[in-house]
This record gives C-alpha cells, sequence and structure tokens, in this order.
C-alpha cells in the first residue's frame, strides 16, 4: 500500500497543485464566504446537517477523483488493504477530525488563513504527532526520494484542466443573481473538483509520498512542497476576502465562530495525527481516492471507520473524559436540538436576536431572523448587553442567536453571571439555521435589505439623544439616501457612507424632531448636490416637501419609499416604507414597544392611534419596524410583535389615550434649540 519505491519527488508537480489547491480553498471563501473543510464535508454527511454545499463539495471531492483517474492514472497509487491497521486509522481520523472540527484542510489552510487561535494549536499538534507515529512504524533511515523535473505532458495536463475551472467560474457571476443555496452548491462543487485536481497533480493521492514526509525514512518533500505553497495562496486570497468585506475570512472579526483551545481540540488532533501518520491517507485524498478506485474494499473500509469514529467521538468523550472535566460544559457551546426544544416549551421562554442591522451581519445582502424573536444587541466593544428589553423573571427561558453562534455563547456567559439562570446559546443563522434554529418552532424570514446601516446616537462624543440614524444604500448606481441624520453625527455618518463607497443624494427626517438637531443642514453644506426633503405638514425648510402617499425615487428611479403619513407625535410625522426589503422607518409615530409622545409640538393621541392602526398595522406582519429611537438597546422589531405586544398600541383606543394622559413625562431637554434649528433644517 505505502510501498511505491519507482516514485520520486517533483518539486514544481507538487508546487502546482498547490496552487489548485489554494484556489479552490480562497475561491470558495470569497464566492460562498464558507471554509473549504474535506473532513467538516464528510462529518456534515455522517452526522447531519446534510447541507447541499456540503454534500455538493463532497461530490466535487469524488468526481475530480474519477476525472484525474481518466486524465493521469498515474497520480495514484494501489489501493490501501482491508487490514486491521486500516481499520485502526480510520477510527483514529474518524475521531479525531470529529473532536477537534477539523483536518489538513480545515485546521491546516483555512484556519491558518483565518488566524484562528484553534487552528494554531490544532496544527502543530497533529503534525507532531503524525510526524512522530510515522518515524515509529516506519523507521528513521532510509534513502531519500530522488528528486525529478516535472513531465511536460503533465504541466499541459495542469493548464489544460486549469483553463477549464477557470471557465467553470463564469456560472457564478450568474448565479449571484439566484437562489443563494444554488450558488453556495455550485461553488462548493468547484471548490471540491478543483481540490481534488490539486491533490492528484500535486502527489497527495500516493500514501508513500505523505508518509515520505512525515517520517525519515525514505524522506519526500512533496507535502510541505503543495502545503505551503496552498496555504500561501489561500492565506492571500483570504486577505483579499477580507478588504471586499467577507466578515469570514478572518478568525477576529466581531462576527467569527468561537475560538476556544480545549482539552477536546488537542485530543482530536493527535488522534487525527495518528491515524494520519499510520496510512499516510487523511478525508481529502481518501474521497478523491474513492472516486479514482470506487470498487477498492480497501478504501471502502477506511471509509466506513472514518464514519464509525465520527459517530462514536461524542459518546466517547463523554464516557472517557475526566468528569472533573466532562462537568465544565464549554460557555460558548451551542445548545442541543433537544434542550432547545425544551426551553421553547416552557412559559415564558423567549428567542434574543444579538445582531444589530449592518451589512457583516446579512449574508449577500440578506438578513434572516426567527420570526418571534426579540431583538437586543449584544455590544461587542463593551462585551455587555442592556438587560431592560429582556424579561423581568430572570428564570424564564431565553434562547440567544446571532450570526455564528460567538457572541451568543458571549451573552450566555454575561447573563448567567447577572443571574439569569436558563440561558441557552442557540448558535447562528449562517451556521445552525438547519438544526438548532429549526428547534425554535418559529418560520425563519429573510429580508433583502442589501446595503442598510443602522447608526446610533449615544454618549460623548455623540449628542446622547438615543437616536437611530439610518443609510440606504443602492449597489448597482453607488447611491445612497440617510434617514434622521444627527448633527453631532455627522462627522461620523459621511465616513460610514465613504467607506462603503456611496455617494450621498438625499437627506430625509421623518418628522421635525425635538430631541436633536438634525444633522442635514450641515451635510448640505459640505455635499454638494445633497438634498433634502420633509413632510410639507411639518412646516419644516426642505429642497422638497413631500405629501401623504407620495414616492421617493432614487437610484435613478430603481428603489422607492413610500411616504406614509403618520400624525399624532406631532403633525408632520411621516414614515417611510420600502415594500423591496420590507422594512419600514416609523420615526417617533412608532416605537418598539412604544410610541412617541403627544404632549407638545400639537401632538394628539387619538390622531397617533389612528394613523398607527390605518398605515403601519396594515403593513405585511412580517415588516422590520426600525423606529427613530430606542432607549433598551433593541435594533429593531416587527409590525406582527408590535400589533401583538406593544404595552400601549396594542390596546384599545380608550386604554391607549388613557396611558397617554397620565405619562407625566420631563419637558425635553433640546427642544427649545432643536426645534427652532430643524425647522430651518438644522442651520
Amino acid at each position: 500500500f505505502i510501498a511505491s519505491q519507482g516514485m520520486a519527488f517533483v518539486p514544481l508537480q507538487a508546487a502546482v497543485g498547490g496552487l489548485f489547491i489554494g484556489c479552490a480553498s480562497g475561491l470558495y471563501m470569497l464566492f460562498a464566504r464558507r471554509v473549504a473543510g474535506n473532513s467538516g464535508a464528510l462529518k456534515a454527511l455522517v452526522l447531519g446537517p446534510r447541507d447541499p454545499s456540503k454534500l455538493s463539495y463532497l461530490a466535487g471531492l469524488v468526481g475530480g477523483g474519477a476525472l484525474m483517474a481518466a486524465a493521469l492514472p498515474s497520480a495514484f497509487e494501489a489501493s490501501p488493504p482491508s487490514t486491521p491497521l486500516v481499520a485502526l486509522a480510520g477510527l483514529a481520523v474518524g475521531c479525531g477530525t470529529a473532536l477537534g472540527n477539523g483536518c489538513t484542510s480545515g485546521h491546516g489552510l483555512s484556519g491558518l488563513s483565518r488566524l484562528s487561535k484553534r487552528s494554531l494549536v490544532a496544527v502543530p499538534t497533529f503534525m507532531a504527532v503524525a510526524i512522530v507515529t510515522a518515524t515509529l512504524r516506519n523507521g528513521t533511515r532510509g534513502p531519500i526520494v530522488p528528486v525529478a523535473a516535472a513531465e511536460p505532458a503533465v504541466l499541459a495536463l495542469a493548464a489544460q484542466i486549469g483553463g477549464g475551472l477557470a471557465v467553470a467560474l463564469l456560472p457564478l457571476a450568474v448565479l449571484s443573481r439566484a437562489d443563494r443555496t444554488l450558488k453556495e452548491a455550485y461553488a462548493a462543487l468547484w471548490s471540491g473538483t478543483c481540490f481534488a485536481v490539486g491533490l492528484a497533480i500535486g502527489g497527495m493521492t500516493r500514501p508513500s509520498a505523505v508518509v515520505g514526509a512525515l517520517s525519515p525514512a525514505r524522506f519526500d518533500g512533496t507535502l510541505w512542497v503543495l502545503f505551503m505553497t496552498a496555504l500561501a495562496v489561500t492565506f492571500s486570497l483570504y486577505r483579499l476576502a477580507g478588504r471586499l468585506g467577507v466578515a469570514e475570512a478572518s478568525a477576529f472579526s466581531d462576527t467569527a465562530a468561537p475560538q476556544a483551545v480545549d482539552l477536546r481540540l488537542i485530543v482530536g488532533a493527535a488522534l487525527f495525527g495518528t491515524g494520519w501518520g499510520l496510512i499516510g491517507v487523511c478525508p481529502g485524498p481518501h474521497l478523491v481516492g474513492l472516486g479514482a478506485a470506487p470498487f477498492a474494499p480497501g478504501l471502502w473500509l477506511l471509509l466506513l471507520n472514518v464514519a464509525l469514529g465520527m459517530r462514536l467521538a461524542a459518546p466517547a468523550w463523554a464516557a472517557l473524559c475526566p468528569s472533573r472535566l466532562a462537568s465544565r460544559a464549554r460557555p460558548d457551546a451551542v445548545s442541543t436540538v433537544d434542550e432547545v426544544r425544551s426551553a421553547v416549551a416552557r412559559p415564558g421562554a423567549t428567542t434574543v436576536d444579538l445582531r444589530p442591522l449592518v451589512p457583516s451581519e446579512m449574508r449577500e445582502g440578506g438578513f434572516t431572523r426567527a420570526a418571534h424573536a426579540i431583538s437586543a444587541v449584544w455590544d461587542t466593544e463593551s462585551h455587555t448587553m442592556s438587560l431592560a428589553a429582556l424579561p423581568a423573571d430572570r428564570s424564564s427561558p431565553l434562547i440567544l442567536y446571532c450570526r455564528t453562534g460567538r457572541r451568543a455563547g458571549l451573552a450566555k456567559a454575561f447573563l448567567e453571571a447577572h443571574s439569569y439562570s436558563h440561558v441557552l446559546n442557540a448558535g447562528g443563522v449562517d451556521t445552525h439555521a438547519p438544526t438548532t434554529l429549526a428547534a425554535l418552532g418559529q418560520p425563519l424570514h429573510r429580508h433583502e435589505l442589501g446595503v442598510l446601516v443602522q447608526l446610533f446616537d449615544g454618549l460623548a462624543p455623540g449628542g446622547g439623544s438615543s437616536t437611530y440614524t439610518y443609510i440606504l444604500g443602492d449597489t448597482a448606481s453607488k447611491e445612497c439616501i440617510i434617514i434622521d441624520p444627527v448633527l453631532e453625527q455627522v462627522d461620523r455618518d459621511l465616513k460610514a457612507i465613504d467607506a462603503l463607497g456611496l455617494t450621498l443624494t438625499l437627506a430625509v427626517n421623518t418628522h421635525c424632531h425635538a430631541d436633536h438637531i438634525t444633522g442635514t443642514g450641515a451635510m448640505k453644506r459640505r455635499l454638494a448636490g445633497l438634498s433634502s426633503l420633509i413632510s410639507k405638514a411639518s412646516g419644516a425648510k426642505a429642497d422638497r416637501h413631500l405629501k401623504p402617499g407620495e414616492a421617493v425615487r432614487w437610484a435613478g428611479g430603481r428603489r422607492t419609499l413610500a411616504a406614509l403619513a403618520t400624525p399624532g407625535h406631532t403633525p408632520g410625522c411621516m414614515s417611510f416604507f420600502d415594500d423591496s426589503i420590507g422594512c419600514v422607518f416609523t420615526g417617533d409615530a412608532l416605537l418598539i414597544g412604544s410610541c412617541g409622545r403627544t404632549d407638545f409640538q400639537q401632538g394628539n393621541p387619538e390622531v397617533l392611534y389612528d394613523s398607527v392602526h390605518a398605515k403601519l398595522f396594515s403593513l405585511p406582519e412580517t415588516t422590520l419596524v426600525l423606529p427613530a429611537h430606542d432607549y433598551k438597546g433593541r435594533a429593531y422589531s416587527t409590525i406582527a410583535a408590535e400589533k401583538s405586544s406593544n404595552p400601549r398600541l396594542s390596546k384599545s383606543k380608550a386604554e391607549f389615550l388613557e396611558i397617554m394622559r397620565n405619562l407625566e413625562l420631563p419637558y425635553p431637554k433640546k427642544i427649545d434649540t432643536a426645534l427652532p434649528a430643524n425647522l430651518v433644517c438644522g442651520l
């Protein structure tokens, strides 16, 4: 099985193979925002969830093996025999990759390129163990494998296949506007195929080359040349992805997955290294070999034992791990499906979405949320969150989720430190939606928000008004509009717009504010061609006065905001509905769990109740509610949630009027300076 004594070390061929593998790994991150992990894809097949993209990636590996067996049969050695050693190695590899959650591709290429702490520990661990294992089994003496020049025919074949793979990337340009799942599945198929080609051309489908690299006996440098080339290419493409806004390309982004380094990771890496060192085969080359020789019994024995090892990993760890360690659950570990279902079934259970509304939280412009979740944003700078939005009963279950599960783990620890006794981490919409999040028993709604940035006016250096300012961008025209800017935040807002590569064309105010001075006038002084908009009923100056029902068209007419008259807080209040992305900017008319006051500026509670019920509560129930203020750390709500549970507006009109007449709110601090300024566009 390992003996292929006539083989030689061909550095150029190994480097070309590494180039293919690096492109497969790096471009998969660019196009699909995913890690190209061979063991992770196999683990999805064995343990689930059977994500279509991971299954497509496996199909690419196996199909690429069949392709290379026909095009370059000399790249493959005899299949492994059906021996106990092969079965033992398979068990070690399967158990190790399940516990350590990665192998030479997921940890070695993608993990190191992301600068993941886990991978920086796992890779040296499994490399060292593999070297020791291979050396103990094969000895320390033997001739060095001869170095040879690459055959022109092999290089020509590599060029032909590389050209074909380059052409095969073109459909991704069309699929980028199609279904996201289809795009990811195609990118995965392409990546798996390209990875398989690189393994075959580079010599990694020959176990003798791997064992030769891991032990001094018959030393072969193929693995090291291929791996370093692949790592250099992957690392470069990950840096490019990061510059293009792919947050997944870095382990240090706010939305990156957890990086806990624990005993489970180290033991898993050591087990994988043991199996790899015994026979020189890991999941990627194994699957490529299976595609090349689909009827080889030794390969099937190896696959069955890898799968068995993956299935046995969790129960074996629970049984063999010292009780002191087994009882210490990782604080960032995602709760099981059964745990989530049990919590949801309890009275008072609340699902909490920890994400802010910023582009990094969106996947290809889409923002996916659980239908009945409340918003409570985790502050990544202070590592805290407001408790005001959460249930008063700290014993009721809180089920947290974010985009990847990392912040949910941090928030879980934070809340438990604040006496919340039943907190679960349901993971993230990008990584756990098919399993743990599905256990919430709620529909997952996706909003195609595109470029939408929600900015908050907090304390110094801000104005302290708790105002939400919104930037809406259009990627095609590179135009954007801003809604409810704040004077003290003009520099921040313009920097955010520049960072997005957009041009500001419209500044919209939902009403004449009393708690802050609008930033519209200051922006107009700095930006030629910027137009200001406000309702005609507001009585304030602007370049354009809006009437009820009017359409605000922008981005060359491709985008539209419907101006909805929602008076009551003030006579000139307007909300703006974007039907294409399913959200409404409600100003002060409708707040999250509240509404604007009606005791000044000609406010009228009866008019407010009627306008909200007629104009806002008639919108689709899945519509996101994006208010001008929030004081409890929340980013959004929905029409359904406000209709059913708003403490004021879900009441009868008589009850609402009684509530509003008895609020006894203090006089607004800035009204005497803000109102006069806002009547003249903040100037």
